[in-house]
């Protein structure tokens, strides 16, 4: 009988415009029956199907829809996290928190070459926005530091000693402690 039962439904509904019902229909097909983690999804007993049948991936045992915290690494960037690179490796750019490691964040990751990570990128404090350490003679003024000036190097003799405090006559002692500014006397013996 399973046999001619379609093409009943199907006279049915050629001679007597009868449309059959669900009922009618899956005696003669059969709906699938769901089977979680076989990658097909059978609603409404299944919101997700995975191929697999473990909690903790946004679709549970059960195959219904996690709404869970995301999962954090997975290689996929959900909810609030920064980033995921899907390791727990430090220094490469995600942390294991999935939280970005950039410049500026307070914390010193060498291995994507910082020398220091003062927690902001200001330029002028010791750490430039580049988080490289600043000081004398690296060619940027940083007045917060006490530099009166910088040329780049720490060598006396020029009109900024190897402190970075002025020196105008290039003596290599800077212009607050010459006693003759002005003349380059580099033993600072009194001429006068």
């Amino acid at each position: 009988m399973l046999y001619y039962r379609p093409l009943l439904l199907i006279a049915l509904f050629l001679l007597f415009n009868i449309k059959p019902s669900l009922a009618m229909v899956s005696d003669a097909y059969p709906l699938p029956v769901p089977v979680c983690g076989d990658g097909i999804i059978i609603t409404p007993d299944e919101g997700c199907d995975d191929v697999n049948t473990v909690s903790g991936d946004g679709c549970s045992e059960t195959c219904q829809v996690e709404t869970s915290a995301p999962v954090c690494p997975n290689g996929i960037v959900e909810s609030d996290e920064q980033c995921d690179d899907n390791n727990n490796t430090e220094e490469d750019g995600c942390s294991s928190l999935c939280i970005s490691e950039v410049c500026g964040d307070g914390t010193l990751q060498s291995n994507l070459g910082e020398q220091c990570d003062d927690g902001n990128t200001a330029d002028g404090d010791g750490c430039s926005a580049a988080c490289q350490p600043e000081s004398c003679g690296d060619g940027t003024l940083q007045s917060s530091l006490g530099e009166e000036c910088d040329d780049g190097n720490t060598v006396n003799g020029d009109t900024c000693t190897s402190l970075c405090i002025t020196d105008t006559d290039g003596d290599g002692a800077g212009d607050v402690v010459d006693n003759c500014q002005g003349v380059s006397n580099p033993d600072q013996a009194d001429t006068d």
